[in-house]
């Protein structure tokens, strides 16, 4: 429900959404009007039938158990490794590294410097490398909600709040203020 959707819209649904399909089987089960319905605030049409077509799958080939398997996962219906990994993360607190457009745009900048040079497959990997680092192993989705945190308050996209920024190697900032506190 978060693809091209911010969660604040996603949050006015969802405690709707799973009080009324609370397993993949009830989501098989239920009339595509009923999911359009409900799910269309958040717009994009076609997410209703790409919620079903992936329960359906979720029922038919792992028994309704979401699989804590992201290889597994990817095989859904616009699953890519990061809906994987956050699934397998959240869900089974598995490990893995969590690389959004927000999470890469802060190790973007923390790591700069080093990734100079270095090609795009490699740049994914590194930061990928570095998230692991960070991340607790006895509870790894702290760091990923800090990291969306930060880049939601402090680390934007446009006009970074630098002076407020906890990090304070972080290499884009220097390069924006000069000097960091």
């Amino acid at each position: 429900m978060l693809r091209q959707t911010t969660a604040r819209q996603v949050d006015k649904i969802w405690p709707k959404f799973m009080r009324r399909f609370p397993d993949p089987k009830s989501l098989v089960e239920a009339d595509i009007r009923e999911v359009e319905q409900l799910i269309a605030p958040l717009g994009i049409r076609s997410r209703a039938r790409q919620l079903k077509e992936i329960a359906r799958i979720i029922v038919e080939r792992w028994q309704g158990r979401i699989p804590a398997d992201p290889a597994g996962l990817m095989e859904l219906p616009g699953v890519g490794e990061y809906i994987a990994n956050c699934v397998v993360s959240f869900c089974y607190g598995v490990r893995l590294p969590l690389i959004d457009s927000n999470v890469r745009r802060v190790l973007m900048r923390v790591l700069g410097p080093t990734l100079a040079g270095l090609g795009r497959k490699e740049v994914s990997e590194a930061l990928k490398r570095a998230y692991l680092e960070l991340a607790s192993v006895t509870d790894p989705r702290h760091l990923h909600y800090a990291l969306l945190d930060l880049a939601a308050l402090v680390c934007k996209a446009e006009k970074p709040l630098c002076d407020n920024c906890p990090i304070s190697l972080c290499p884009q900032c220097k390069r924006q203020e000069g000097t960091f506190k």
